[in-house]
C-alpha cells in the first residue's frame, strides 16, 4: 500500500498531494525529492530525477515531511505537511 503526503499553504490555501510508495501494482517505488537549487518538490520513480522547475539534477530524498517548504504558488514559507493517507 502507498502513502499520500500532502502540503497546504496557510497563506494562499494552495494544496498539493503526492502519491508515494508502491501501491498494489507491481511498479517502482515513488519517492519525494526536494531540489537543492530552487527548493521545488518532486515525486519520482527515477533513481536520479531532475527538477521539473529548474532542470537541476541535484535533488535530495525527503524523509522528514514536517519541515516548512516554500509554496510553489505564492513563495511563502508556510507550505506545511497537512494531508496524509494511504492509497492502493
Amino acid at each position: 500500500m502507498g502513502e499520500i503526503v500532502g502540503f497546504v499553504c496557510f497563506k494562499c490555501n494552495y494544496e498539493k498531494s503526492y502519491f508515494l510508495g508502491l501501491g498494489f501494482r507491481n511498479t517502482k517505488e515513488k519517492k519525494l525529492y526536494e531540489c537543492v537549487n530552487c527548493k521545488a518538490l518532486k515525486a519520482s520513480v527515477l533513481s536520479i530525477p531532475k527538477c521539473s522547475k529548474c532542470k537541476n539534477s541535484s535533488l535530495i530524498k525527503l524523509d522528514d515531511y514536517e519541515k516548512n517548504f516554500n509554496c510553489p504558488k505564492c513563495n511563502s514559507e508556510n507550505y506545511n505537511f497537512g494531508i496524509s493517507g494511504c492509497w492502493d
